[in-house]
This record gives structure tokens, C-alpha cells and sequence, in this order.
């Protein structure tokens, strides 16, 4: 097919790759003289009405997506009764060639699973569990950025177990890669945004030793060792692996979906992880800066209760390398006052500037809550100022009153917030929550349910990065 021009736009130069049901190719637009990447549904391929929707419902979910770490989607047509799909043409290759050269820098290796991990979170977010995360669906630009493609085996993320919906063609042949599945996607049972983690976990594992957590002569014995055996420790296989990101890889490989982290909790300890992976000098805080308090211990599951020296306000948070190797700078966040609009109209106002001193051992609280962990209200919150409007992409809570449930929105003044801009989560000793949205110059740290056995909220600091 080089040399055939589609709809006299998209000439085609070269073969780039050939799947089971599809070829990609990379060709010219020549409207906007530009290369793209045109993927091709096989002609005996059409025939097949499974095949055929799953490539479809490729072109329909990506259509739906939009952002940095997910493949661009630029056009979508039909040439000769063959169905094609024009997508941005990403030029450093997939992990798994990446991988082919060996085990790739810790620092690396964390980066890019963060990356990975932002783009299905997002995607989460839209409503579609990807089910096929693998190296050769995560391709690298020119500057290293990672972005997830193929979601030819992607499902609403509310669709329920049963026959139509399980991981399972109308043939019984398991849907996924058996390298990278997931237990219950397996067993075809309902897959879950833990079912990609999952698949992430493998994923991780292979960059940091250059191996597949399970290996077997075929898809079946590949699988059933991901569903009984316990998931292997990538520091067994490479020393310079730390306790707490072998726990971190072993955490998203839990045979249990609720045994694994959420997208943001995974984001959230790898980003800890990488912090001991960068030199000593990058990673220290300024001593002034930072509170003289014991660090808590760390669970598989979680950070456990405890204040925790907030070195995010100094240090590496100052000028810190980004995935993409940009620079990551503090957004200056001032807490003016407490947003109680389902209330009195007021919870410590005189105190809110203390979450944003620098200092961890001052701290805001709502009031005292009687009926624990129940407010009696949808919710109260801590205003936050940037001073002018700002894209904030990270904001990290620490607090001393572990597992309460909050969020982030934002909005045009100070007294009203009608944006959700983060999935709303657990707030542990330090929770960083994943923001998106365009800029913003006031922000709200939403509190909706107190942690267990505190009849109030606390927060001790809070520190934003651009």
C-alpha cells in the first residue's frame, strides 16, 4: 500500500508495524504537509464483525481523549471498505524496544510509569478502563515523553460483570496481553481502573529488570501464574532497586484488585520513590526548612497516620525535573480563610494561614464534628490563593488526622468553586492529589468526610507545584 493516497490527504510512505488486524504506516498529510501515523484494519479483517467494531470502538474512545500522555487522534475515515485511523506520528519508538536494550535507570523507569499512569488516570477519568496495557502500547516522542495508544480493548468503566462484559470474546478467548493481565481479566471477570494498574505493575517490573514478571510456553501457562503466584520482587533481580519501590511494584501486582492502589495513590508513592532514585544533593531540603519530626512508617496499603516533615516546600520541589525532564516549579498558595457555605460561614478563619507558613507543626482544623465521620453538610473547605491565575498540576495535603475524604476544585473568586479539577480521595500523613483544568487563581481543598475516630480535620500544609 506505499504510495496510496487516502481521501487525496494521507499519502503513505512506510510500513511501520503489522499486527494481527491492523498495519500502521507513517504518512504524509498533504494539506498540512506534516507526517502522521495511519493505522489500517487488514481487508480480511472487515470480514470479521468482532474485529471490526473492536477497531471502531478504537477510533470512538480515542476520539473521546485528549491528553498529553495519551496519543493525539487527528482524523478517522474509510478507504476501499477499509477503515483507518490518522493519529500524531510519535517518533522514539515503544518501551518495549526501549526495553530490548536492557534495564533501563531507575529514575527512568519511574518517570515514565508516572507518565503512563496520568494518561489512564485520565482516561479513567473519561470513563474507559484500557485492559491491554502493554511496552508496545506506550510509545516515546521525540523528547522521551511517554503516551498510551490502542484502546481497540477498551470498556466503560461502568459496565458490569456478566456475559457480555467480561474480559471474554463470544469464542471464550481472554482479551489483554498474557505478559501484563491481571488476575480477574483472566478469569474474565469485571476489570476495574486496578485491572490497568496492574498491568502497569508488569510494566514497571520489565523496565527496572528487563523481564516479564511471569514467563510460560503459552497464554494459558502465562496466566495462571499471574492468577496463583505471588508477584515476584524486582530488587531480587537488580540490588540498586529500593525497599519501598519493590514494595511499590509489588503493591500494583496484588492478586486482589482492592488490595492494589488507585491510579493517583501509585502516581502518589512512585513519586516519593523517585525522589530517593535522584543524587543526594537534588532530593535534601534545606534544614531550616524542614520540621524536626519523625517520618511515619510505611505500609503496603498506605502512609500510616503521622505528621510528616513537609519537604515538598524546599529543596526538590524548587526546581524539580518533570517526567519529560521541564522544570516543575512551587506555585506560591497562600490559605486565606476557611469556605464553610453549608454552615455558619466560617471554621478557624484567623487560623487557615497556618497550612501554607511552612511550617508543619502549625496547622488549620475544621470544627469539632460530634457525629464523626459524618459533617451533616456535603462538605467544608480551606481557600487557597495563588495571587494571579496559575495551572496547578500537583498540590500535596499532609495533615495529622489521617483518612479524611477530600478533593480540589477551583474557581473565579474566592467564594465560589464550581470546578472539580481531582478525583477525590483519602487523605493519609502526605497525600498528593493530581490536578487538571486550565489555569486557576483560586483553589479549594473540599473536605467531605473525617478520617476514623477524629471528630475533626487538620491541615498542616499544603504545597502546589506548576
Amino acid at each position: 500500500m506505499i504510495g496510496t493516497v487516502f481521501e487525496e490527504r494521507y499519502e503513505l510512505e512506510a510500513l511501520l508495524g503489522r499486527g494481527a488486524t491492523a498495519s500502521v504506516y507513517r504518512a504524509r498529510d498533504l494539506i498540512l504537509d506534516r507526517e502522521v501515523a495511519v493505522k489500517v484494519l487488514h481487508a480480511e479483517a472487515v470480514a470479521d464483525p468482532d474485529l471490526l467494531e473492536r477497531f471502531l470502538r478504537e477510533g470512538r474512545a480515542a476520539a473521546g481523549l485528549g491528553h498529553r500522555h495519551v496519543a493525539t487522534m487527528i482524523d478517522r475515515g474509510e478507504h476501499d471498505g477499509r477503515p483507518y485511523i490518522v493519529f500524531e506520528y510519535l517518533t522514539g519508538g515503544n518501551l518495549k524496544r526501549l526495553i530490548e536494550s536492557g534495564p533501563v535507570p531507575i529514575p527512568t523507569a519511574i518517570d515514565l510509569a508516572i507518565q503512563v499512569l496520568l494518561g489512564l488516570e485520565y482516561a479513567h477519568r473519561s470513563g474507559l478502563i484500557h485492559r491491554d496495557v502493554k511496552p508496545q502500547n506506550i510509545l516515546l516522542d521525540e523528547s522521551g515523553q511517554a503516551k498510551v495508544i490502542d484502546f481497540g480493548i477498551a470498556r466503560a468503566a461502568t459496565m458490569q460483570a456478566g456475559p457480555a462484559h467480561t474480559g471474554l470474546t463470544i469464542t471464550g478467548t481472554v482479551l489483554g496481553t498474557s505478559d501484563y493481565i491481571a488476575p480477574e481479566q483472566a478469569q474474565g471477570r469485571k476489570v476495574e481502573e486496578r485491572t490497568d494498574v496492574y498491568a502497569l505493575g508488569a510494566v514497571l517490573y520489565e523496565l527496572l529488570t528487563g523481564r516479564v514478571p511471569f514467563s510460560g510456553e503459552n497464554f494459558v501457562a502465562v496466566a495462571m501464574r499471574h492468577i496463583n503466584e505471588p508477584a515476584p520482587s524486582p530488587a531480587a533481580l537488580r540490588k540498586d532497586v529500593s525497599p519501598r519501590l519493590d514494595a511499590a511494584v509489588r503493591w500494583a501486582l496484588a492478586k486482589d484488585p482492592k488490595d492494589r492502589p488507585t491510579t493517583i495513590e501509585l502516581i502518589a508513592e512512585l513519586e516519593e520513590c523517585r525522589q530517593t532514585a535522584v543524587p543526594e544533593e537534588q532530593a535534601k531540603a534545606p534544614r531550616s526548612l524542614v520540621d524536626p519530626l519523625t517520618r511515619p512508617s510505611w505500609s503496603l496499603r498506605a502512609l500510616v497516620a503521622g505528621v510528616v516533615a513537609l519537604a515538598v516546600v524546599a529543596g526538590y520541589l524548587v526546581l524539580r525535573s518533570t517526567p519529560g525532564g521541564s522544570p516543575e516549579t512551587v506555585v506560591p498558595l497562600s490559605a486565606t480563610t476557611a469556605y464553610d457555605p453549608y454552615g455558619t460561614g466560617g471554621e478557624n478563619n484567623a487560623a487557615a494561614p497556618r497550612a501554607t507558613d511552612g511550617r508543619t507543626s502549625t496547622f488549620w482544623s475544621t470544627e469539632s464534628y460530634l457525629d464523626a465521620p459524618a459533617l451533616g453538610k456535603p462538605g467544608v473547605g480551606l481557600v487557597l490563593d495563588a495571587g494571579s491565575p496559575v495551572v496547578v498540576r500537583r498540590l500535596t495535603v499532609v495533615t495529622t488526622t489521617p483518612g479524611f475524604v477530600a478533593e480540589i476544585k477551583a474557581g473565579p473568586g474566592p467564594t465560589r468553586f464550581p470546578f472539580v479539577v481531582s478525583p477525590s480521595q483519602s487523605v493519609a500523613g502526605r497525600t498528593t492529589f493530581v490536578l487538571h483544568g486550565p489555569a486557576r487563581r483560586y483553589y479549594l481543598l473540599w473536605i467531605t468526610r473525617l478520617g476514623a475516630g477524629f471528630h475533626t480535620a487538620t491541615v498542616a500544609e499544603v504545597a502546589a507545584l506548576q
